[in-house]
């Protein structure tokens, strides 16, 4: 029950945010920080689509703002279209080689669609970059796991097939489950 007021007070505050930086915007729509605020927002309960305006928004006043593309490369890993947001994540870091949080999200994306050495390779640097971002150190985690299982796969496959850790049968021809 504790759980469900907490997620409910959450949700109610971002709501509120929203409203108020609305009518901020509304008085100067020419204020890219409280787009970037309200986006984040937004992503904070799950509307992906009004933080990509957001940030087209912030992107249209200022093509060059770092937080913009950021905040887009989160929005459209949200909605799990993992190569828009790498590449919105390579133009937040274009902007701001130094980014922690889009190194660490970009790695996160990569992660997701298996290319577990570029992911490896961005999560480190993010942790190089802050590590203090203990999340960051538990997603590197995950990563080299998940790279160490696609090399046993690799490995297998290329010995003629066989048992692989997951329960699977490969070989050249066919992937089956073992029950």
């Amino acid at each position: 029950m504790k759980e469900f007021q907490m997620k409910k007070m959450m949700r109610d505050k971002l709501e509120l945010a929203i409203t108020e930086l609305g009518k901020s915007i509304e008085l100067d729509p020419t204020d890219a920080d409280t787009y970037i605020l309200r986006g984040e927002a937004y992503i904070g309960l799950g509307q992906y689509s009004k933080a990509i305006a957001d940030s087209d928004a912030v992107i249209k006043l200022n093509p060059k703002n770092a937080c913009a593309y950021n905040m887009r490369g989160k929005a459209y890993l949200g909605q799990g279209n993992h190569k828009k947001a790498i590449k919105n994540f390579d133009k937040a870091i274009m902007f701001k080689s130094e980014y922690p949080e889009a190194f660490a999200l970009r790695g996160c994306a990569y992660k997701a669609m298996w290319q577990t050495k570029l992911a490896i390779a961005d999560l480190e640097k993010a942790f190089e970059l802050n590590p203090e971002l203990d999340w960051v150190e538990r997603e590197l985690h995950d990563a080299r796991g998940k790279n160490r299982y696609f090399e046993n796969i690799v490995a297998t496959v290329a010995k003629g097939g066989g048992l692989v850790p997951g329960g699977y049968i490969i070989s050249p021809k066919k992937t089956e489950w073992v029950f």
